[in-house]
Order: C-alpha cells, then structure tokens, then sequence
C-alpha cells in the first residue's frame, strides 16, 4: 500500500498527530496502542525523500505536558520535525487543557523543558516545538482569564467531568498528575 502511495505521488506530507508517548498517549487517546503506532511511524521513515514528508503533531494537553520531555526525544529518535500546539480552554473546566492549570504550575513545567533543550534552537526541528512551547506560556490561565468564583467552579466542574470519564475508561489522571507532587496537591484540592 505505502509503495503503490509512494509510486502514484510525486509529493505527499502526513502529519501524525500525537499527544503523548507510552501510557500518557494512551490516556490521552483512547484506543491508541503506542508500540504499533511508533511501529507504524518507524516504517513510514523509510519512504520519506525530504525530511517535511512525516512529521509529528503534537497538541499539548494537561496530561500531556508530563510527557513533553519524551515528545522531544522521539523527534529526535525518529529524526523528524515536531509540530507543538495546545489544548485551547474554551470555558473554565476545559479539563485537558493546559491552561487548566494555575500559571505558577505551568510555568514551572514548561521552563523546566525549555532549560533543557534551549541550547537546541539552532536545530530546525526543534525550532516549531520550542516556539510551540513560548506561545503556550503566552496565553492566559484559567487563574489569569477568570475571577477567582467562575475559575474555581471551572476547575471543579472540570476535575468532577474527568473522573466520571476516568471511571469509565478504567484510567486515573492521578497517575501522571503525581509526577509533580505540587500538580497533584493542587489536584486534589480542588
């Protein structure tokens, strides 16, 4: 199939999307088995001529942002450019959004990342996912575009909406929220 693809097109571009690696991917994705997806995308790398051909979309979620290290990493294992966008929060408990999160919470995620692959930028690749990453610290927070009642309400609303779709699934966003104990301390106390 990918060969008669191949054959027939002078040119083609896929950008898969994806939104974590391992577990997190699969959390975020319902259905997503990541060792058949990277399978599949160790497998497209052979067609690619120019490396614009396959590249990975990445949108940020709020589970996703524990997993932004990896991301970057398979990128660079792949040798192919990621694509960083984020979750839009809508209304105030638009739970998988990033900007779900308290500012000073985000912050320090994202930073965190930033620091490490900030002598990085001369690489083209890295160039769409690190300003992927400014432009996520360049919008407003629920804490920054609420007053504090309808943010704290989103935020409630939000976590009880992710529980009930937790239980339902099997899953507990707890599990990757404890990656920073200060992430799931504000958590929990909502």
């Amino acid at each position: 199939m990918c060969l008669l693809f191949v054959l027939k097109f002078q040119d083609w571009q896929i950008n898969a999307s994806i939104d974590g690696t391992g577990e997190i991917g699969e959390y975020v994705r319902t259905g997503l088995k990541y060792d058949q997806w990277l399978a599949n995308m160790r497998y497209a790398r052979k067609w690619i001529k120019h490396p614009r051909q396959l590249q990975l979309d990445l949108t940020v979620t709020l589970p996703g942002l524990f997993d932004l290290e990896n991301m970057y990493n398979l990128q660079k294992d792949l040798n192919i450019p990621l694509l960083c966008k984020k979750v839009f929060s809508f209304s105030p408990d638009t739970y998988m959004s990033p900007l779900f999160l308290p500012r000073r919470l985000l912050n320090k995620i994202v930073m965190k990342v930033k620091e490490k692959y900030r002598d990085e930028k001369k690489n083209v690749f890295n160039m769409a996912f690190l300003e992927g990453l400014d432009d996520l610290m360049n919008h407003p927070t629920n804490d920054e575009k609420y007053d504090k009642e309808t943010c704290e309400k989103g935020w409630s609303d939000g976590k009880r909406q992710c529980e009930k779709i937790d239980q339902r699934r099997g899953q507990d966003i707890k599990k990757i929220l404890a990656m920073d104990p200060e992430v799931l301390e504000w958590w929990t106390s909502i």
